[in-house]
């Protein structure tokens, strides 16, 4: 599976702090927000003990794209280099493979995880006991999880799990925009990572053949593991959105909205509607099937919206049919200087 990470922004509601520095790589809690997040994600596992994704594509405007270079060329993990991050194939050395393997999160580790009624997966809102060691790792038991056949999510560098992650490519892929007026767009800038992806690179030619597609805001944080999300997503077959009830009008109308049915299928969705027809509020975190991923590019073709990423959600669940899973805890969306301390303070000490 390939991670896919929007930062292309310019974050101007944060001006001065991120006027020379991209709000995904602010500190939050002793540690840059993508930290969090690839973590997180780093955590979950398929049943060999291998993270489920093994590359991840951090897509930047032009302005930003030499810190993120910078950052990614710093984290433990990047001691590999290959080609350029410049989408035009500069020969700037922007990408991190340290010695990921293809295979880690292949086809195998694909179809073990597709059947819904396998014990190993974890389904939304199900019984702990009923769910194997998927659950009571993710409530921070101690009982080893790589005989699972499900997902399951394993603290980094936790003793006693037995578990050796090899780790995952961190590539830097320059959108080419320079300033907040010229930005392509969120589904423009999946697009160009899902190209990016499918060339493959110098060290990590692992492409995009049969492989999901995790797509995610890089200035947002959780409360709760994209685990219980990624395998709700594998349980169902098909994309996947996440949402939570917003009460208040005026916030839905800032925000992607999706009317869903009882059994979590999305009726209809519409980005920053003027008159929402629901509650159920849909954040920047999708998980595209491999069957879909080539609909992004059909999408923008055919004229959806191109600047929010829920654009092209909610033009595919007119064709195809796309789920929602209903988040366990809040997200942190950092928006002004005000949310930013508020987040730092609820994240100090974790």
């Amino acid at each position: 599976m390939k991670c896919l990470i929007l930062a292309a922004g310019y974050a101007t509601r944060l001006y001065p702090l991120t006027e020379n520095f991209p709000k995904p790589l602010l500190e939050v809690g002793g540690k840059p927000i993508l930290d969090w997040l690839i973590e997180d994600i780093d955590s979950v596992v398929g049943p060999d003990g291998s993270p489920l994704v093994d590359e991840y594509v951090v897509v930047s405007n032009h302005k930003f794209a030499g810190i993120f270079d910078a950052w990614a060329a710093e984290r433990p993990a990047a001691t590999g280099k290959g080609p350029g991050h410049d989408p035009q194939g500069a020969d700037d050395p922007g990408i991190a493979c340290p010695n990921a393997d293809p295979a880690a999160a292949g086809k195998e580790t694909a179809r073990a995880l597709q059947g819904a009624d396998d014990p190993g997966i974890a389904r939304p809102n199900a019984d702990p006991a009923a769910t194997g060691k998927i659950a009571s790792i993710l409530k921070g038991a101690d009982e080893p999880a790589a005989t699972d056949k499900g997902p399951v999510r394993v603290p980094q560098g936790e003793p006693g799990t037995g578990i050796a992650c090899p780790k995952a490519c961190i590539r830097v892929i320059d959108d080419g925009s320079v300033t907040n007026e010229g930005r392509l767009g969120a589904v423009r800038d999946i697009q160009l990572g899902i190209e990016a992806i499918a060339a493959g690179c110098e060290d990590h030619e692992s492409g995009l053949a049969g492989d999901d597609l995790l797509v995610i805001a890089g200035d947002n944080l959780l409360s709760f593991s994209l685990g219980d999300f990624i395998s709700y997503a594998r349980t169902t077959g098909t994309t996947c959105l996440m949402r939570y009830y917003e009460a208040d009008p005026a916030r839905l109308r800032k925000s992607g909205v999706a009317e869903v049915d009882a059994c979590g299928l999305v009726l209809s969705m519409e980005e920053k509607p003027a008159q929402p027809k629901g509650n159920w509020c849909c954040p920047p975190f999708y998980y595209i099937a491999s069957a879909d991923v080539p609909k992004v590019a059909e999408g923008i073709a055919a004229g959806c919206g191109t600047d929010a990423p829920g654009s092209f959600l909610a033009w595919l669940c007119t064709r195809t049919r796309v789920h929602a899973w209903e988040m366990p805890g809040p997200r942190y969306d950092i928006g002004t200087l005000e949310s930013y301390e508020a987040v730092k303070r609820v994240f100090e000490g974790k």
